[in-house]
């Protein structure tokens, strides 16, 4: 399981570079993804430019999962590939559904995303980035073991 954990997340190079302003909005250096309680990181604000997580504040693109939360690398639709939701099957416990958030409006995602997904035994949702975040929240306080991926908003 390591070994397919770390093949996987050596091909997330690009899109798993971590860089979040922590310790309750005061600037940090870049860190780790942030582990907080399994299934308990909440996206209380979607700003302009980025998000916040329990307190953290996020700019730019945020991938969510399982009390995990970290800045995406993906910045925009075109960038999206199944190497840059590599690790979201690998995930434990095995995720029920992916949320993406695709910025200010709805948008269609590639069809070959949805077949990834899909022969990932993951469903898919997809809904602008402000909807999305609510979802998610709303999923896991159902206790479903859910992720989101969302691109930032330039309105709020």
């Amino acid at each position: 399981m390591l070994r397919r954990l770390a093949l996987a997340t050596s091909s997330l190079q690009p899109h798993a570079r971590v860089a979040l302003r922590g310790m309750k909005g005061r600037s940090g250096p870049d860190v780790e993804p942030n582990i907080l309680a399994p299934g308990k990181a909440v996206i209380t604000h979607v700003r302009k430019g980025g998000f916040v997580v329990d307190g953290y504040v996020v700019q730019g693109s945020l991938a969510v999962w399982n009390g995990v939360f970290m800045k995406w690398g993906v910045s925009n639709l075109a960038e999206l590939n199944e190497d840059s939701l590599a690790l979201f099957p690998l995930v434990n416990p095995a995720l029920e559904i992916l949320v993406i958030g695709t910025g200010d409006k709805l948008e269609r995602v590639p069809p070959n995303i949805a077949a990834f997904l899909k022969s990932k035994g993951i469903m898919l949702e997809v809904q602008n980035s402000s909807r999305a975040s609510a979802t998610y929240n709303f999923l896991t306080e159902e206790g479903r073991c859910a992720a989101a991926v969302l691109l930032p908003v330039s309105n709020v």
